[in-house]
């Protein structure tokens, strides 16, 4: 155990995986450590990838820490707060798999919500059950609830429901059976009239077996006016009590309370003016991956305090400097019972909508420190504000960083690669393009610049592609994040020219324009 001297106020802590505290009992120690501690860090595992999914703190084989999901790796992975062993569980069921969430039982157990054949396209999705050694107990395929066959994503009248789940599995103990929250499949338009939403089903894997009666949010498009919402925006946000399940979606404030008993449901209307100063334009579909919707995401409820902690993603304003565009601002309301707003709070800059709960206080995953870090890195909520490492206007945009990862040298002609943001399918296809016009890879009038956090990424790129090492001199490699300083970071290969320390030529290809991309180096490298 490592602790750093102060700075700035906040004391930081990181978390070495060696023996402590032989004289006083794990949970004492982890008190002390803890009550001493406003970050948590744990170095990053072998080819592990940001950011963690769905982090909880739990206890595990008695020892208290944060467990999440490392995607890259396939593994459910525990990390100590006391420096103990990690303990690693490997989750690669399937060759294409992408595991939602995770919920953990008694003995080790564990049930895990997935997707088997996301990128296939077959929605084969299934509810599995696994002994604390990775033997396959139970199942339930997930196909037997749709409400509607999945047909085309575009028409108003195709209504696919999705059990598997980026939220939480609740377990309801009075009767051994699961909730599991069900996500819409309506991305692009509205019903043409008001519809329920099957909001919750019923897993019995003693019987195995979905209750055939779906928990019905009713008259659910009447909520949203028929406004057109994609669906981060609809699935779902959970959090569980005795008696009740309470639960939100991205695009509405208002909360729902689900009683488990008669499996009634009664709206506690929120107060908030939020979507009055943020509001989503009707009719257009908008990715909120891109940033560009209010979105309310997780929701905790405090019972020591009797109030609800949700915190909510503000809209990236696109004309706001490129550091406060790559790092999304995050709020955090504290709710009443009857719906009354106590607190709305802005959250410090870097910190995200993962938050936990470690002995009554808020933490939260700080994503532009695990970056810059390239560690895991959850900082205690604190109602100070934090340092913002911000550029002025004249140090911002494209071609202040070209002279950053150039050193001033800048006339040329640039092929930038974010490999971070580019989905998988995309870089097979620029790949193959690469190496079908592998001469223009060794042209000595085109600079290439790789942007990633990972420097594996990059081997791995290489590994596929036909060219010879000692032609890579005009290779740039930003691997700490210099661009999210200077620009939003985008998508696909960008192609440029620099003339006389100017901007002539700017443009980037998205998947379908690959070939174009080529055609243009062609001209310009020729």
């Amino acid at each position: 155990m490592k602790i750093a001297r102060k700075k700035q106020g906040i004391k930081i802590v990181t978390i070495l995986f060696i023996g402590f505290c032989q004289n006083i009992s794990i949970l004492q120690a982890q008190n002390t450590l803890l009550s001493e501690m406003d970050v948590l860090e744990f170095p990053l595992r072998e080819r592990e990838r940001l950011d963690p999914v769905h982090p909880v703190y739990c206890n595990f084989a008695d020892v208290m820490g944060i467990m999440y999901i490392d995607y890259a790796n396939k593994d459910l992975v525990f990390r100590t707060l006391t420096g103990g062993k990690d303990s690693v569980r490997n989750i690669k069921f399937y060759n294409y798999q992408f595991v939602q969430n995770f919920l953990l039982l008694e003995n080790g157990q564990a049930l895990f919500a997935m997707n088997a054949n996301y990128f296939g396209g077959n929605h084969n999705k299934c509810l599995l059950k696994y002994s604390s050694n990775n033997v396959l107990l139970d199942t339930i395929d997930a196909n037997i609830v749709e409400i509607e066959k999945f047909r085309d994503r575009r028409s108003r009248d195709s209504f696919y429901f999705s059990v598997f789940t980026y939220s939480d599995i609740l377990l309801h103990a009075m009767d051994s059976a699961v909730y599991v929250p069900v996500t819409p499949y309506t991305e692009f338009f509205a019903p043409k009239s008001n519809r329920d939403l099957v909001v919750f089903m019923k897993v019995h894997f003693s019987k195995q077996a979905i209750e055939p009666t779906p928990i019905v949010l009713r008259d659910f498009w009447s909520l949203s006016d028929s406004i057109l919402f994609p669906m981060d925006l609809k699935f779902p946000r959970t959090e569980e009590t005795d008696r009740f399940i309470y639960f939100g979606f991205g695009f509405t404030p208002d909360l729902y309370r689900l009683n488990k008993k008669n499996q009634r449901i009664k709206t506690i209307k929120v107060h908030t003016n939020l979507n009055e100063l943020y509001p989503n334009k009707a009719g257009d579909y908008t990715d909120d991956r891109y940033g560009t919707m209010l979105n309310y995401r997780n929701i905790y409820y405090d019972k020591e305090n009797n109030w609800f902690v949700r915190t909510v993603l503000l809209p990236v304003d696109d004309s706001a400097n490129p550091i406060y565009q790559n790092y999304r601002s995050t709020l955090i309301q504290k709710i009443k019972p009857n719906g009354k707003v106590i607190e709305e709070r802005e959250l410090p800059f870097g910190f995200t909508d993962q938050m936990l709960v470690i002995n009554s206080e808020y933490w939260f995953y700080n994503r532009y420190e695990s970056e810059r870090k390239k560690s895991l890195v959850f900082a205690k909520y604190m109602e100070s504000a934090n340092e913002i490492p911000l550029k002025t206007d004249s140090e911002i945009g494209i071609l202040p960083y070209i002279q950053q990862i150039t050193f001033g040298n800048v006339d040329g002609n640039y092929l930038l690669i974010p490999l971070d943001n580019s989905c998988s399918s995309c870089l097979v296809q620029l790949e193959a393009l690469i190496n079908k016009h592998i001469e223009m890879m060794h042209n000595d009038k085109l600079k290439i610049v790789f942007i990633t956090q990972y420097e594996d990424r990059i081997n791995t790129f290489f590994s596929t592609l036909k060219i010879e090492n000692e032609r890579r001199d005009n290779w740039l490699f930003d691997v700490d994040n210099t661009i999210k300083s200077y620009e939003k970071l985008w998508v696909n290969p960008r192609f440029m020219q620099v003339e006389q320390g100017e901007v002539v030529f700017d443009e980037i290809y998205n998947p379908l324009q690959l070939y174009d991309l080529f055609d243009v180096l062609l001209r310009f490298c020729d």
